[in-house]
Protein backbone atom coordinates (compact mmCIF):
# COMPACT_ATOMS: atom_id res chain seq x y z
CA UNK A 1 0.00 0.00 0.00
CA UNK A 2 3.09 2.53 0.78
CA UNK A 3 4.10 1.56 -3.15
CA UNK A 4 0.59 2.35 -4.03
CA UNK A 5 -0.05 5.84 -2.13
CA UNK A 6 3.45 7.11 -3.21
CA UNK A 7 2.71 6.73 -7.28
CA UNK A 8 -1.04 7.63 -6.76
CA UNK A 9 -0.86 10.64 -5.14
CA UNK A 10 2.46 12.15 -5.56
CA UNK A 11 0.97 14.66 -8.07
CA UNK A 12 -1.55 16.09 -5.25
CA UNK A 13 -1.17 18.52 -2.94
CA UNK A 14 0.35 17.11 0.18
CA UNK A 15 0.01 13.68 -1.98
CA UNK A 16 3.32 11.90 0.11
CA UNK A 17 1.37 12.07 3.70
CA UNK A 18 -0.10 8.84 3.55
CA UNK A 19 2.89 7.54 1.53
CA UNK A 20 4.60 8.82 4.98
CA UNK A 21 2.20 6.77 7.44
CA UNK A 22 2.04 3.79 5.56
CA UNK A 23 6.07 3.60 5.19
CA UNK A 24 6.29 4.08 8.95
CA UNK A 25 3.69 1.21 9.47
CA UNK A 26 5.14 -0.68 7.38
CA UNK A 27 8.92 -0.55 9.00
CA UNK A 28 7.38 -1.09 12.33
CA UNK A 29 6.01 -4.49 11.13
CA UNK A 30 9.19 -5.30 9.41
CA UNK A 31 10.52 -7.37 12.45
CA UNK A 32 7.26 -9.47 12.77
CA UNK A 33 7.26 -10.31 8.70
CA UNK A 34 10.92 -10.96 9.05
CA UNK A 35 10.55 -13.57 12.21
CA UNK A 36 8.18 -15.07 10.52
CA UNK A 37 9.93 -15.73 7.27
CA UNK A 38 13.52 -16.32 9.40
CA UNK A 39 13.60 -20.09 9.43
CA UNK A 40 12.45 -20.86 5.54
CA UNK A 41 14.12 -17.61 3.92
CA UNK A 42 17.14 -16.80 5.21
CA UNK A 43 18.47 -13.99 2.64
CA UNK A 44 22.11 -12.20 2.95
CA UNK A 45 21.96 -8.44 2.62
CA UNK A 46 23.03 -6.75 -0.63
CA UNK A 47 26.30 -5.03 -1.14
CA UNK A 48 23.94 -2.67 -2.98
CA UNK A 49 21.79 -1.99 -0.60
CA UNK A 50 25.12 -0.68 1.68
CA UNK A 51 26.13 1.39 -1.56
CA UNK A 52 22.66 3.09 -1.28
CA UNK A 53 22.91 3.60 2.50
CA UNK A 54 26.07 5.54 2.11
CA UNK A 55 24.69 8.08 -0.71
CA UNK A 56 22.74 9.83 1.71
CA UNK A 57 25.41 9.65 4.57
CA UNK A 58 27.50 11.51 2.40
CA UNK A 59 25.19 14.25 1.06
CA UNK A 60 24.11 14.67 4.84
CA UNK A 61 27.77 15.24 5.57
CA UNK A 62 28.75 17.55 2.97
CA UNK A 63 24.97 19.52 3.68
CA UNK A 64 25.93 19.60 7.28
CA UNK A 65 29.11 21.14 7.12
CA UNK A 66 28.37 23.94 4.53
CA UNK A 67 25.36 24.38 7.03
CA UNK A 68 27.52 24.91 9.93
CA UNK A 69 30.23 26.81 7.73
CA UNK A 70 27.82 29.58 6.20
CA UNK A 71 25.82 30.03 9.52
CA UNK A 72 22.50 28.41 7.83
CA UNK A 73 19.32 26.90 10.34
CA UNK A 74 18.74 23.25 10.06
CA UNK A 75 15.95 23.25 7.49
CA UNK A 76 18.06 23.92 5.06
CA UNK A 77 19.15 19.80 5.66
CA UNK A 78 15.10 19.53 4.43
CA UNK A 79 15.15 18.49 0.88
CA UNK A 80 18.69 16.42 0.96
CA UNK A 81 17.48 14.47 4.07
CA UNK A 82 14.91 12.88 1.87
CA UNK A 83 17.58 11.08 0.44
CA UNK A 84 17.16 8.89 3.23
CA UNK A 85 14.12 7.30 1.51
CA UNK A 86 16.42 5.59 -1.59
CA UNK A 87 18.17 3.09 0.85
CA UNK A 88 14.87 2.80 3.03
CA UNK A 89 12.54 2.07 0.18
CA UNK A 90 14.84 -0.45 -1.42
CA UNK A 91 15.61 -2.04 1.72
CA UNK A 92 11.98 -2.54 3.17
CA UNK A 93 10.93 -3.74 -0.77
CA UNK A 94 13.86 -6.10 -0.41
CA UNK A 95 13.18 -7.17 2.99
CA UNK A 96 9.26 -7.48 2.62
CA UNK A 97 9.38 -9.56 -1.03
CA UNK A 98 6.32 -7.41 -1.91
CA UNK A 99 5.11 -7.41 -5.73
CA UNK A 100 5.74 -5.07 -8.20
CA UNK A 101 1.86 -4.64 -8.88
CA UNK A 102 0.79 -2.64 -5.94
CA UNK A 103 3.64 0.20 -7.53
CA UNK A 104 2.58 -0.30 -11.03
CA UNK A 105 -1.45 -0.32 -10.26
CA UNK A 106 -0.39 3.21 -8.09
CA UNK A 107 1.52 4.87 -11.25
CA UNK A 108 -1.37 4.20 -13.48
CA UNK A 109 -4.04 5.73 -11.02
CA UNK A 110 -1.40 8.73 -10.39
CA UNK A 111 -0.96 9.34 -14.45
CA UNK A 112 -4.75 9.31 -14.68
CA UNK A 113 -4.96 11.92 -11.96
CA UNK A 114 -1.94 13.75 -13.44
CA UNK A 115 -4.26 13.85 -17.08
CA UNK A 116 -7.44 14.70 -15.35
CA UNK A 117 -6.24 17.81 -12.85
CA UNK A 118 -4.36 18.98 -16.30
CA UNK A 119 -7.29 18.96 -18.73
CA UNK A 120 -9.24 20.07 -15.77
CA UNK A 121 -6.91 23.51 -15.03
CA UNK A 122 -6.58 23.71 -18.91
CA UNK A 123 -10.30 24.10 -19.63
CA UNK A 124 -10.45 26.35 -16.79
CA UNK A 125 -8.29 28.59 -18.90
CA UNK A 126 -5.17 28.32 -16.68
CA UNK A 127 -1.94 29.24 -18.87
CA UNK A 128 -0.14 26.07 -17.22
CA UNK A 129 -1.46 23.03 -15.42
CA UNK A 130 0.38 21.83 -12.60
CA UNK A 131 -1.85 20.37 -10.71
CA UNK A 132 -2.24 22.77 -7.99
CA UNK A 133 1.63 22.93 -7.17
CA UNK A 134 4.40 24.23 -9.53
CA UNK A 135 4.13 23.15 -13.45
CA UNK A 136 7.38 22.11 -13.09
CA UNK A 137 7.29 20.16 -10.40
CA UNK A 138 4.14 18.29 -11.55
CA UNK A 139 5.56 17.75 -14.62
CA UNK A 140 8.48 15.71 -12.82
CA UNK A 141 6.22 14.07 -10.98
CA UNK A 142 4.59 12.86 -14.40
CA UNK A 143 7.81 11.88 -15.74
CA UNK A 144 8.53 9.43 -12.82
CA UNK A 145 5.54 8.05 -12.75
CA UNK A 146 5.66 7.12 -16.16
CA UNK A 147 8.88 5.00 -15.57
CA UNK A 148 7.08 3.10 -12.96
CA UNK A 149 3.99 2.50 -15.01
CA UNK A 150 6.08 1.29 -17.99
CA UNK A 151 8.64 -0.98 -16.09
CA UNK A 152 7.44 -2.24 -12.66
CA UNK A 153 4.15 -4.05 -14.99
CA UNK A 154 3.23 -6.94 -13.57
CA UNK A 155 2.50 -10.19 -15.90
CA UNK A 156 0.07 -9.88 -18.50
CA UNK A 157 -0.74 -10.72 -21.85
CA UNK A 158 0.93 -8.71 -24.76
CA UNK A 159 -2.14 -7.22 -26.17
CA UNK A 160 -3.36 -5.74 -23.00
CA UNK A 161 -0.05 -4.70 -22.02
CA UNK A 162 -0.02 -2.84 -25.65
CA UNK A 163 -3.20 -0.87 -24.59
CA UNK A 164 -2.01 0.03 -21.15
CA UNK A 165 1.20 1.16 -22.39
CA UNK A 166 -0.09 3.11 -24.64
CA UNK A 167 -2.21 5.02 -22.36
CA UNK A 168 0.21 5.63 -19.78
CA UNK A 169 2.13 7.32 -22.32
CA UNK A 170 -0.73 9.37 -24.03
CA UNK A 171 -1.55 10.31 -20.54
CA UNK A 172 1.91 11.46 -19.47
CA UNK A 173 2.23 13.17 -23.04
CA UNK A 174 -1.13 15.30 -22.30
CA UNK A 175 0.05 15.85 -18.85
CA UNK A 176 3.46 17.44 -19.99
CA UNK A 177 2.35 19.38 -22.68
CA UNK A 178 -0.67 21.09 -21.02
CA UNK A 179 2.09 21.84 -17.98
CA UNK A 180 4.00 23.62 -20.48
CA UNK A 181 7.68 22.48 -18.82
CA UNK A 182 10.18 21.23 -21.96
CA UNK A 183 12.96 20.71 -18.96
CA UNK A 184 11.21 16.96 -18.69
CA UNK A 185 11.18 16.37 -22.35
CA UNK A 186 14.78 14.63 -22.97
CA UNK A 187 14.04 12.94 -19.65
CA UNK A 188 10.44 11.53 -20.72
CA UNK A 189 11.79 10.80 -24.06
CA UNK A 190 14.58 8.44 -22.31
CA UNK A 191 12.20 6.06 -20.43
CA UNK A 192 9.51 5.85 -23.64
CA UNK A 193 12.78 4.89 -25.71
CA UNK A 194 13.97 2.54 -22.92
CA UNK A 195 10.55 0.79 -22.35
CA UNK A 196 10.05 0.35 -26.38
CA UNK A 197 13.70 -1.18 -26.74
CA UNK A 198 13.65 -3.60 -23.77
CA UNK A 199 15.41 -6.87 -23.85
CA UNK A 200 15.59 -6.69 -27.84
CA UNK A 201 18.81 -7.47 -29.84
CA UNK A 202 19.30 -8.25 -33.26
CA UNK A 203 16.85 -7.24 -36.09
CA UNK A 204 14.13 -6.75 -33.34
CA UNK A 205 16.70 -4.42 -31.63
CA UNK A 206 16.55 -2.61 -35.11
CA UNK A 207 13.34 -2.50 -35.56
CA UNK A 208 12.14 -0.73 -32.41
CA UNK A 209 15.18 1.64 -32.72
CA UNK A 210 13.75 2.73 -35.64
CA UNK A 211 10.16 3.08 -34.25
CA UNK A 212 11.23 4.58 -31.88
CA UNK A 213 12.97 7.38 -33.51
CA UNK A 214 10.11 7.76 -35.74
CA UNK A 215 8.06 8.47 -32.76
CA UNK A 216 10.29 10.80 -31.75
CA UNK A 217 10.64 12.45 -34.69
CA UNK A 218 6.85 12.47 -35.25
CA UNK A 219 6.20 14.34 -32.02
CA UNK A 220 9.16 16.76 -32.60
CA UNK A 221 7.44 17.89 -35.86
CA UNK A 222 3.93 18.36 -34.34
CA UNK A 223 5.76 20.59 -31.46
CA UNK A 224 7.25 22.70 -33.94
CA UNK A 225 4.89 22.47 -36.51
CA UNK A 226 1.17 22.33 -35.10
CA UNK A 227 0.49 26.05 -33.70
CA UNK A 228 -1.92 25.34 -30.96
CA UNK A 229 0.98 22.49 -29.31
CA UNK A 230 3.97 24.61 -30.34
CA UNK A 231 2.15 26.78 -28.21
CA UNK A 232 0.92 25.33 -25.28
CA UNK A 233 4.22 23.24 -25.13
CA UNK A 234 5.95 26.10 -25.45
CA UNK A 235 8.32 25.45 -28.33
CA UNK A 236 7.69 28.60 -30.43
CA UNK A 237 9.29 30.22 -27.63
CA UNK A 238 12.67 28.97 -27.83
CA UNK A 239 14.59 30.49 -30.41
CA UNK A 240 12.93 33.87 -29.71
CA UNK A 241 14.33 33.42 -25.94
CA UNK A 242 17.59 32.63 -27.17
CA UNK A 243 17.79 35.54 -28.83
CA UNK A 244 16.85 37.76 -27.29
CA UNK A 245 19.33 36.60 -24.57
CA UNK A 246 21.98 37.46 -26.91
CA UNK A 247 20.68 41.41 -26.38
CA UNK A 248 21.13 40.81 -23.26
CA UNK A 249 17.44 39.75 -21.84
CA UNK A 250 17.43 37.27 -19.13
CA UNK A 251 13.71 37.58 -17.91
CA UNK A 252 12.95 34.70 -20.19
CA UNK A 253 12.81 30.83 -19.07
CA UNK A 254 16.01 30.55 -21.48
CA UNK A 255 17.81 33.70 -21.05
CA UNK A 256 17.59 33.19 -17.04
CA UNK A 257 18.98 29.50 -17.26
CA UNK A 258 22.20 30.82 -19.15
CA UNK A 259 22.56 33.95 -16.94
CA UNK A 260 22.10 31.33 -13.77
CA UNK A 261 24.60 29.07 -14.67
CA UNK A 262 27.29 32.50 -15.51
CA UNK A 263 26.19 33.11 -11.39
CA UNK A 264 26.96 29.77 -10.50
CA UNK A 265 29.84 29.59 -12.28
CA UNK A 266 31.74 32.78 -11.09
CA UNK A 267 30.67 31.49 -7.80
CA UNK A 268 32.31 28.39 -8.14
CA UNK A 269 35.45 30.08 -9.40
CA UNK A 270 35.60 32.19 -6.80
CA UNK A 271 35.50 28.92 -3.93
CA UNK A 272 35.81 25.99 -5.55
CA UNK A 273 36.72 24.25 -2.41
CA UNK A 274 33.78 25.33 -0.07
CA UNK A 275 31.03 27.39 -2.08
CA UNK A 276 29.13 30.13 -1.12
CA UNK A 277 27.49 28.09 1.21
CA UNK A 278 24.24 25.98 1.09
CA UNK A 279 21.08 27.36 0.16
CA UNK A 280 22.72 30.92 -0.35
CA UNK A 281 22.21 30.81 -4.06
CA UNK A 282 19.78 33.38 -3.93
CA UNK A 283 22.28 35.65 -2.37
CA UNK A 284 24.66 35.37 -5.17
CA UNK A 285 21.44 36.28 -7.68
CA UNK A 286 20.64 39.52 -5.78
CA UNK A 287 24.34 40.46 -5.66
CA UNK A 288 23.99 40.19 -9.57
CA UNK A 289 24.38 42.93 -11.66
CA UNK A 290 21.06 42.52 -12.90
CA UNK A 291 19.80 42.20 -9.72
CA UNK A 292 21.96 44.80 -7.06
CA UNK A 293 20.51 47.81 -8.64
CA UNK A 294 17.13 47.22 -7.22
CA UNK A 295 15.36 47.03 -10.13
CA UNK A 296 12.15 44.86 -10.49
CA UNK A 297 12.93 41.53 -12.81
CA UNK A 298 11.71 38.47 -12.90
CA UNK A 299 15.20 36.77 -13.01
CA UNK A 300 15.95 38.51 -9.23
CA UNK A 301 13.23 36.47 -7.83
CA UNK A 302 14.64 32.77 -8.80
CA UNK A 303 16.04 31.41 -5.99
CA UNK A 304 18.37 28.53 -7.11
CA UNK A 305 20.47 27.54 -10.03
CA UNK A 306 17.90 24.88 -11.72
CA UNK A 307 20.33 22.90 -12.08
CA UNK A 308 21.78 20.24 -9.72
CA UNK A 309 25.46 20.12 -10.56
CA UNK A 310 25.80 24.05 -10.75
CA UNK A 311 23.50 24.55 -7.87
CA UNK A 312 25.66 21.85 -5.60
CA UNK A 313 28.37 23.51 -7.33
CA UNK A 314 28.12 26.91 -6.36
CA UNK A 315 26.91 26.40 -2.77
CA UNK A 316 28.88 23.60 -1.76
CA UNK A 317 32.24 23.61 -4.04
CA UNK A 318 33.65 20.27 -5.19
CA UNK A 319 32.49 18.48 -2.49
CA UNK A 320 28.85 19.26 -3.33
CA UNK A 321 29.58 18.05 -6.72
CA UNK A 322 30.83 14.75 -5.66
CA UNK A 323 28.17 14.43 -3.82
CA UNK A 324 25.44 15.61 -6.46
CA UNK A 325 27.22 13.01 -8.64
CA UNK A 326 26.97 10.07 -6.26
CA UNK A 327 23.02 10.78 -5.68
CA UNK A 328 23.11 9.75 -9.64
CA UNK A 329 26.15 7.68 -10.37
CA UNK A 330 25.70 4.91 -7.58
CA UNK A 331 22.04 4.09 -8.57
CA UNK A 332 22.46 4.23 -12.02
CA UNK A 333 25.76 2.17 -11.46
CA UNK A 334 24.22 -0.61 -8.96
CA UNK A 335 21.36 -0.72 -12.30
CA UNK A 336 23.68 -1.44 -14.80
CA UNK A 337 25.73 -4.02 -12.82
CA UNK A 338 21.96 -5.77 -12.17
CA UNK A 339 21.30 -5.64 -15.41
CA UNK A 340 24.53 -7.70 -16.81
CA UNK A 341 24.31 -10.41 -14.00
CA UNK A 342 20.40 -11.06 -14.05
CA UNK A 343 19.39 -13.98 -16.30
CA UNK A 344 15.39 -13.22 -16.45
CA UNK A 345 13.90 -10.62 -18.28
CA UNK A 346 11.44 -9.45 -15.40
CA UNK A 347 13.90 -8.68 -13.44
CA UNK A 348 16.22 -6.85 -16.47
CA UNK A 349 13.60 -4.89 -17.02
CA UNK A 350 13.28 -3.57 -13.64
CA UNK A 351 17.01 -3.12 -13.70
CA UNK A 352 16.66 -0.98 -17.05
CA UNK A 353 14.33 1.02 -15.76
CA UNK A 354 15.79 2.05 -12.79
CA UNK A 355 19.03 3.21 -15.13
CA UNK A 356 16.36 5.08 -17.48
CA UNK A 357 14.75 6.95 -14.49
CA UNK A 358 17.93 8.12 -12.58
CA UNK A 359 19.30 9.55 -16.32
CA UNK A 360 15.69 10.94 -16.91
CA UNK A 361 16.20 12.59 -13.65
CA UNK A 362 19.86 13.59 -14.28
CA UNK A 363 18.70 15.16 -17.86
CA UNK A 364 15.46 17.29 -16.11
CA UNK A 365 17.93 18.69 -12.90
CA UNK A 366 19.99 20.17 -15.87
CA UNK A 367 17.23 22.54 -16.57
CA UNK A 368 15.00 22.89 -13.52
CA UNK A 369 16.74 21.09 -10.69
CA UNK A 370 15.39 18.01 -9.15
CA UNK A 371 16.93 18.59 -5.18
CA UNK A 372 15.42 21.93 -4.78
CA UNK A 373 12.08 21.07 -4.53
CA UNK A 374 10.49 18.56 -2.09
CA UNK A 375 8.24 16.64 -3.93
CA UNK A 376 10.81 16.11 -6.79
CA UNK A 377 13.59 14.70 -4.38
CA UNK A 378 11.07 12.61 -2.40
CA UNK A 379 10.02 11.23 -5.90
CA UNK A 380 13.58 10.48 -6.85
CA UNK A 381 14.46 8.72 -4.18
CA UNK A 382 11.21 6.66 -3.05
CA UNK A 383 10.58 5.20 -7.09
CA UNK A 384 14.22 4.72 -7.98
CA UNK A 385 14.47 2.79 -3.85
CA UNK A 386 11.70 0.95 -4.50
CA UNK A 387 12.46 0.06 -8.20
CA UNK A 388 16.14 -1.19 -7.06
CA UNK A 389 14.48 -3.19 -4.08
CA UNK A 390 12.09 -5.42 -6.18
CA UNK A 391 15.09 -6.20 -8.55
CA UNK A 392 17.27 -7.01 -6.02
CA UNK A 393 14.75 -9.24 -4.43
CA UNK A 394 13.96 -11.02 -7.33
CA UNK A 395 16.77 -14.00 -7.47
CA UNK A 396 17.36 -15.96 -10.34
CA UNK A 397 15.98 -19.23 -10.92
CA UNK A 398 13.20 -18.20 -8.48
CA UNK A 399 9.28 -16.88 -9.89
CA UNK A 400 8.42 -14.06 -8.78
CA UNK A 401 5.64 -12.97 -6.49
CA UNK A 402 3.43 -11.64 -9.14
CA UNK A 403 4.39 -14.50 -11.62
CA UNK A 404 1.96 -15.04 -14.91
CA UNK A 405 -1.45 -17.09 -13.80
CA UNK A 406 -2.31 -20.12 -16.19
CA UNK A 407 -3.01 -18.64 -19.60
CA UNK A 408 -1.12 -15.09 -19.05
CA UNK A 409 2.39 -14.53 -21.27
CA UNK A 410 5.30 -14.80 -17.94
CA UNK A 411 7.72 -12.27 -18.26
CA UNK A 412 10.69 -14.50 -17.07
CA UNK A 413 10.68 -16.46 -19.95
Amino acid sequence: MAGFSAAAFVVLPNGLAPFGILLAVATCLMPLVSGAHAVGDRRVLPHALGALGAVPVLVLLVCAVSMLRSGQGWDVLDNPARLLLLPWCAWLTWSSGVGRGGVWAGAMVGLALACALAVQEHLLGAERAGGHVNPLVFAHSVMVLLAAALFCRPAMKAPVWVMLWTASVVMAVVAVVLSGSRGVVPGLVVVVIASLIGEATGRLLWLRLGVAAGVALAVAIASAGVPWLAEQSRMDQVWPDVAANRHGQVDTPIGARLELLAVAAREFGDAPFTGTGIERFGASIDASDHCRRGEQRHFCDLRHAHNDIAQWGATMGIPGIVAIIAVYWVPLAIALRGFRRSRYASTRRLYVGCAALVIACLLAGMSQSTFSHAITASSYAILVGTMLGLALRARDGEPYMDAASPGVQRMDA
